[in-house]
């Protein structure tokens, strides 16, 4: 891919590339570390909340007119609960974070600087809210001993610090979806990762 085209829409105009954007998402998470055995309903619904809200963005990665890359970002309080509960809890005003949904890419399109983009974008978005300090987003934690782990598997953390981004010590969520091969969903814990916007 020489030339790649982004979309960054509202939320609501990224509602026609629903499709696509689901299909994606269930593969690339079908991969470890989420090893997530989606369904289009769930994802259509899970899109749902970046769609409706005003305070959403959707970037997406195009390859001629093919959808290869998606990423979102939303004002905090218009997230899920689950990912709300660890800053309520510790008393943090939701209003002052910009969170950073997960960026899926299609794997011939990796390594080509799409995520560096992705994370460009958003910070873009994020920096046009004048009451936001922070942007956080989370990772799935997983043993270094997972029977599933790919024996050439390598962690993001490094391209996360170079975009800026800090492990937040203490800050984690719970989330539930199915892993692949099994036949109900169970709790996955995930690590948040923050950066200051007013840097």
């Amino acid at each position: 891919m020489r030339n790649p085209s982004y979309l960054v829409m509202k939320g609501s105009e990224a509602r026609q590339y629903v499709q696509q954007i689901a299909d994606l998402r269930i593969s690339v998470f079908r991969e470890f570390p989420y090893l997530y055995e989606g369904s289009i309903e769930y994802e259509k619904d899970y899109l749902e909340t970046y769609f409706k809200s005003s305070q959403s963005v959707v970037v997406l990665c195009l390859d001629d007119k093919e959808i290869v890359g998606a990423s979102t970002a939303i004002v905090l309080s218009e997230e899920s609960p689950s990912i709300q509960k660890p800053f309520l809890d510790q008393g943090l005003a939701i209003n002052e974070y910009i969170y950073f949904g997960e960026s899926v890419l299609a794997r011939d399109y990796r390594g080509q600087g799409v995520g560096k983009e992705f994370f460009n974008y958003r910070l873009e978005f994020a920096r046009t809210h004048s009451m936001a300090r922070w942007a956080v987003f989370c990772a799935v934690l997983r043993s270094e001993t997972d029977p599933m782990r790919p024996t050439n598997y390598s962690p993001l953390n490094s391209f996360w610090h170079k975009q800026g981004f800090e492990e937040w010590t203490g800050m984690k969520c719970s989330l539930s979806w199915k892993r692949v091969g099994e036949m109900s969903e169970t709790s996955h814990e995930l690590q948040f990762w923050r950066k200051s916007l007013k840097g």
